[in-house]
């Protein structure tokens, strides 16, 4: 990520998507796409780290340099997870207050109908592990697919 943002002369936030692909015992990150600008996963940045990617962006725009190095800023035991929700059914989306809350993100409006096969919401976890992380991603989908179909 260093060498291709000196490469292409960006600034602020951007994005490198990837995928890992194994080589025996070794994953390998294989660049997919660079993101010239504030991404999705940005939002998971800023919980782990207690910035605003937002403002660190328009700084280094202007040539600042956050004062604080990120890797040493990073809560220990903290992982962070996002994910989204898609209906498995055909629903009708129930009451939505008290969704941001809970760690919802994206949420449909109240009586919105939404399709099988299409996303409901974004739910996000935190955990103190990857493994718990991924069991309330996961419990926190399943309870959203549970509340939609109720009101479906």
């Amino acid at each position: 990520a260093a060498k291709l943002t000196r490469r292409f002369g960006l600034r602020g936030a951007n994005g490198f998507d990837f995928v890992l692909a194994g080589r025996g015992d070794c994953l390998i990150p294989c660049l997919v796409e660079v993101n010239p600008r504030y991404t999705a996963s940005m939002e998971l940045v800023e919980w782990a780290y207690g910035v605003s990617v937002f403002d660190l962006h328009v700084r280094s725009s202007e040539g600042e340099l956050p004062p604080f190095s990120l890797r040493d800023r990073i809560r220990e035991g903290s992982f962070c997870g996002k994910g989204i929700v898609y209906a498995q059914a055909d629903v009708v989306v129930p009451e939505t207050a008290g969704w941001r809350e809970r760690g919802r993100r994206d949420i449909p409006f109240p009586r919105e109908r939404i399709g099988a096969g299409h996303p409901i919401c974004t739910v996000l976890a935190q955990g103190d592990s990857r493994d718990e992380c991924w069991r309330r991603l996961l419990a926190e989908a399943e309870a959203v697919r549970q509340e939609v179909e109720e009101g479906r």
